[in-house]
């Protein structure tokens, strides 16, 4: 071993064995690690939740001691979130969720973390401290997207409302009428609604139930989907799925192809936020 290579493994004998590294770290006194989930979904933006107060009370409930956000590309919501957090004697961490596309690993069927669509990722930002007054960077990034997504979601509504008249339902659904469906839901404004796939296949479905009666259900659907549908007709989460399966899914007549920001971008934006870019496995 020359003398360079010895200065730079030095620090190793200073640092000692590894038995006595781990005998020192085990008479720290270091506090256990904090129970903690780091990413839950916040409503109004699609949830598992119906509220932001729900969520923390489960966590705190389940002795949850660190609680993580994740919305998809709106922020509003995180005062509120960090407030009942503190009431609840959790701590909040905020974060987010972009969807990526790079095309080169699509154009080669490349798939890397959406088993289902080649070349598309979904990265996280954990801990985003600069959401409240957004760089210029970040907000040109966040404007982008929030353009591009909503004229997509009307582009489908559209497409989606067609299709119902086409079969005889009147649905009345148009992207304001959604998003309202949304608001009257959570009880929050419209401007803290980004509207997504599954936001529409809820409200459509919720209208074609209160258009037709449970026993015409089946074949109506059937009608609308081109097959026989899987769920029962009282199935309100199948039928929302199904309605994105047959209907909107690439493909399918009411499918409008997603503008998505690339990998750089996206991890470009976390920065902006302040955040740390994560890579998350489905």
């Amino acid at each position: 071993m020359d003398k360079a290579q010895m200065q730079a493994t030095d620090f190793l004998r200073i640092i000692g064995t590894v038995d006595a590294v781990l005998a020192e770290a085990g008479n720290s006194g270091l506090p256990e690690s904090l129970t903690y989930n780091s990413h839950i979904h916040l409503p109004p933006n699609f949830s598992a939740f119906e509220t932001v107060e729900q969520a923390v009370e489960i966590a705190a409930g389940e002795g949850v001691q660190v609680l993580g956000c994740g919305n998809y590309y709106d922020y509003s919501v995180y005062q509120g979130f960090a407030e009942t957090a503190r009431d609840q004697g959790v701590f909040p961490l905020f974060g987010t969720e972009i969807i990526a596309l790079e095309t080169d690993l699509q154009e080669q069927g490349i798939r890397v973390n959406d088993p289902g669509n080649p070349g598309k990722y979904y990265i996280c930002g954990k801990g985003i401290s600069r959401f409240e007054e957004l760089s210029p960077r970040a907000d040109q990034l966040l404007s982008g997207i929030r353009t591009n997504d909503t004229l997509r979601m009307r582009e489908m509504t559209e497409k989606m409302a067609g299709v119902f008249s086409d079969h005889g339902i009147d649905t009345g659904l148009d992207d304001k009428a959604v998003i309202q469906r949304v608001v009257t839901r959570h009880g929050c404004s419209a401007d803290m609604v980004t509207l997504q796939e599954r936001h529409l296949a809820q409200a459509f479905q919720e209208v074609f139930f209160e258009r037709v009666p449970v026993d015409q259900r089946t074949k109506k659907l059937a009608d609308l989907f081109g097959d026989s549908p899987q769920s029962t007709s009282s199935d309100a989460v199948g039928i929302q799925n199904e309605i994105r399966s047959h209907l909107m899914k690439a493909g399918k007549v009411c499918f409008v192809p997603e503008t998505f920001v690339n990998l750089a971008q996206a991890k470009e934006l976390i920065v902006e936020l302040g955040g740390i870019p994560c890579y998350p496995v489905l």
